[in-house]
């Protein structure tokens, strides 16, 4: 009879280990795969959202082809320019600039960079919707056009209170500025300038316009 009960009572006890061990499989084996789906729904979430993002980013910051001439003055000192004299120097410069473009321009087409080396104004100009970079360079390199762009700008910046701040030591006028020929910025980045052109007084009189491809001609010649 005792040995009866002991028998049943081990039989009991194996039942009962074996059902323990049969849940923690299950339960460690659930835990597992959740986890597994989980990192996995994680990371093709945020590879998506990161490809998304790159591609809409690179959209929003592209630039236009814009035109860009340099304009340096001799006689000032850029160190003497302080907050307020670069916003007027900048003012008058790009309402000089507007007066020589195509109607329909406005300031807003325009922007200046100043930077020292003198004065240096690196002027953009955004072309009408419709136009090309190429086709407004074309327009204000003719002669006639050219000259009157850069007379603009010289007379306007002679008078200019903001850039009289500017007189470099010894300087008793603005003075005329050098010009670079326009020229096509690709995406809004400024080409390497050609050899520069020079105003000879506020009438916009272009002294000294020699393109470097047309001496290497004429040199080859000889």
């Amino acid at each position: 009879m005792l040995l009866k009960a002991f028998l049943l009572s081990s039989a009991l006890g194996q039942a009962h280990a074996g059902a323990h061990t049969n849940a923690s499989v299950a339960a460690d084996t659930n835990a597992t795969g959740s986890s597994s789906s989980s990192g996995s729904s994680g990371s093709s979430g945020n590879s998506s959202s990161s490809g998304s993002s790159g591609s809409s980013g690179s959209e929003a910051t592209a630039k236009v082809d814009q035109v860009v001439i340099t304009f340096t003055w001799a006689n000032l000192d850029y160190t003497k320019l302080d907050t307020a004299a670069k916003t007027g120097f900048t003012t008058d410069l790009k309402a000089a600039v507007l007066k020589t473009l195509p109607e329909g321009s406005t300031l807003a087409h325009i922007k200046v960079t100043l930077s020292a080396g003198s004065v240096v104004a690196d002027v953009m100009i955004t072309p009408l919707t419709g136009t090309t970079a190429a086709a407004l360079t074309t327009t204000l390199s003719a002669p006639l056009k050219w000259s009157g762009v850069q007379g603009a700008v010289s007379t306007a910046m002679l008078t200019s209170e903001s850039a009289k701040k500017a007189l470099a030591t010894g300087a008793t006028s603005v003075g005329p500025a050098t010009a670079t020929a326009p020229a096509v910025a690709v995406k809004g980045v400024k080409p390497t300038p050609p050899v520069k052109t020079v105003t000879s007084s506020g009438t916009g009189a272009a002294i000294g316009v020699v393109s470097m491809g047309m001496v290497g001609l004429v040199a080859s010649r000889f």
